[in-house]
């Protein structure tokens, strides 16, 4: 829920998070988390008669056009079923303009799912078959540069405005695995539009990148390094964790994690539960104070004793290191006990 989205993002990153709702969740206590409350009648139709799935796209775009030149990375996501294991802007390079996207599993791809192929059948009829191929682009979470991020909602919502036809919870993702196979589908824009150019995409494996997609995904396969957080096949923490909840055991696994964070910080971790058409945008802008973050390994007492006898000189160099850079004015994390600091 809400809680685990925002206990977790903020473990990380110290981005502006907007939460767009209807309504304020109550008890939601963060720094630096603003919510743009709205009421659906009067964004207008087609809007107003649209799912929160469609119109969520032109609240980002009228967002980035009032606000947008404040930052250099947009992030926008789902919040009910997303989770964090590290800084989510990292994914993307300083100075790249580009929208990275991130692929549903392996196993699965646009011909063989009925209902992505469904989606895109309803507003481009036979341009499902020239894409039938291609992995599943899932649109409920996508991070880049703050231009491309623009680009990309104006092309969004002006597909879904001149696509009133198909409307539907879930077309935003049959239009999304258009536009991001725009030259194999042999796209163009419905009824003439002239939009900005289509920004470049990245695409990420579920298997191998930073964000993992759980809907398709195999259930009782997962990698976990020792302190708990879930790894892809290269043995890196995935940064984002996306549909988490359609597998229970990284959902008891996370609740742990929230309860643990908790427990350091009450007040700055309450929360309630995200609504069902509530959505986030996330703004980095440039960079100011520098952060470290140091994290404790799991070991029971045997494994403790014997690390720290074969290396003090190590841990002595580190924990020196975490108290130089508070005094140059570093924000500095550590995670457990600071003499075991890695």
């Amino acid at each position: 829920g809400i809680r685990t989205f925002l206990a977790t993002l903020r473990r990380w990153s110290d981005a502006d998070i907007y939460l767009f709702v209807d309504a304020v969740p109550e008890g939601v206590v963060q720094e630096g988390v603003k919510f743009i409350t709205f009421k659906q009648e009067e964004l207008g139709a087609p809007w107003n008669r649209y799912h929160p799935s469609s119109y969520r796209y032109h609240l980002y775009h009228q967002f980035m056009q009032e606000q947008g030149q404040k930052y250099t990375k947009v992030q926008v996501s789902d919040i009910r079923d997303v989770a964090f294991q590290g800084d989510p802007f990292e994914v993307v390079k300083d100075g790249e303009e580009a929208v990275h996207i991130f692929e549903e599993d392996a196993g699965m791809n646009i011909g063989k799912c009925w209902v992505n192929s469904n989606w895109i059948r309803a507003c481009y009829g036979n341009l499902q078959a020239r894409i039938a191929s291609r992995p599943i682009s899932c649109s409920g979470y996508a991070i880049g540069s703050a231009q491309a991020m623009q680009q990309y909602f104006e092309v969004m919502q002006g597909e879904l405005l001149h696509n009133t036809r198909c409307e539907q919870n879930g077309i935003d993702q049959g239009i999304h695995n258009v536009l991001v196979n725009w030259e194999s589908a042999g796209w163009s824009p419905t009824a003439g539009q002239h939009y900005s150019p289509l920004p470049p995409f990245v695409s990420h494996t579920n298997e191998r990148g930073p964000v993992y997609t759980g809907g398709y995904a195999p259930k009782g396969k997962y990698i976990q390094a020792v302190d708990k957080s879930f790894q892809n096949l290269d043995h890196m923490n995935y940064r984002v964790l996306h549909q988490y909840d359609r597998h229970a055991f990284m959902t008891e696994s996370l609740e742990k994690v929230v309860a643990a964070l908790a427990k350091r910080s009450p007040k700055a971790f309450a929360g309630g539960e995200a609504q069902s058409g509530s959505s986030s945008l996330c703004g980095l802008k440039a960079p100011g104070r520098p952060r470290a973050v140091f994290f404790n390994v799991q070991m029971d007492e045997a494994q403790k004793q014997w690390f720290i006898k074969r290396n003090s000189g190590e841990l002595h160099f580190v924990n020196s290191l975490v108290a130089a850079l508070r005094d140059l004015g570093w924000e500095v994390e550590t995670s457990g006990d600071r003499a075991m600091v890695l």
